[in-house]
């Protein structure tokens, strides 16, 4: 072989190599060393990597290229400018590249929409998935009088089983955050709304990884007691003693 730079099992049993220079081509062989397929010509191909449909993705250093190719060898898509030493195309479809210093995520027009610069000598990237835990599933009750603790619980799953904390905004001003408790353990928080009003409770779940769910909300009513409504009908009578004539009239 000829400078080989790059090697991928295939599902089939099958490997593809990227030769780098001189011969300038991807090989895909069987397992006996036979070739099956290659596409020959290219201009320092670097790195290779075979497709769900079947296409083939190739990063061309000297070309300054990535291209992606069908089976009969026709160029199907290109990203040209890009200097490229490692690439992978995406679950959502874009290509990450990597190459010089920097690591970027490119969308098929060519796009930017993620990067990483100031790398020294980048050489191969990858996507990771990082699992975060599950939004928390708030419960309690939706109403209650002002100047009273009111008790929610909050629990959150999480996918690779670290203990998770959950951070409370009241929508009052204050916050708090709990101590880390097991997943899918509920948790029980109170609080206690001094004013009347309509408060959003949002609430996030942290892992010990330091991953961050998305965002719960639970909505709380604090209306006016009826012993509030009850002395201000005192009131009003006492100012307006007709008024109280015509109710024990009425009544």
């Amino acid at each position: 072989m000829s400078w080989p730079t790059d090697a991928e099992r295939l599902e089939n049993g099958n490997t593809l190599i990227t030769e780098y220079y001189f011969k300038n081509r991807v090989i895909e062989v069987d397992s006996d060393g036979t070739i099956v397929w290659q596409i020959t010509g290219l201009n320092w191909p670097i790195d290779a990597e075979r497709l769900e449909n079947g296409n083939t993705l190739i990063a061309e250093v000297g070309a300054y290229r990535v291209i992606e190719v069908r089976s009969d060898g026709w160029v199907v898509w290109q990203l040209s400018g890009v200097g490229a030493m490692d690439v992978e195309r995406l679950e959502d479809g874009n290509t990450l590249i990597t190459g010089g210093d920097r690591v970027v995520e490119y969308t098929n027009s060519g796009t930017v929409v993620w990067s990483k610069a100031g790398l020294n000598g980048a050489n191969d990237g990858e996507r990771i998935i990082v699992y975060i835990p599950s939004a928390p599933v708030i419960d309690g009750p939706h109403r209650g009088p002002p100047g009273v603790e009111l008790f929610w619980t909050f629990h959150s799953d999480d996918p690779n089983g670290d203990d998770v904390k959950y951070i409370i905004d009241w929508g009052d001003g204050t916050s708090e955050e709990t101590d880390y408790k097991i997943p899918c353990t509920p948790i029980e928080v109170g609080h206690t709304y001094v004013e009347e009003g309509k408060y959003v409770i949002t609430a996030t779940a942290e892992d010990e990884t330091g991953s961050v769910s998305d965002e719960s909300t639970f909505v709380v009513s604090i209306p006016r007691t009826r012993l509030v409504n009850q002395l201000l009908i005192m009131r009003l009578l006492a100012c307006f003693p007709m008024l109280e004539r015509l109710l024990g009239l009425i009544i």
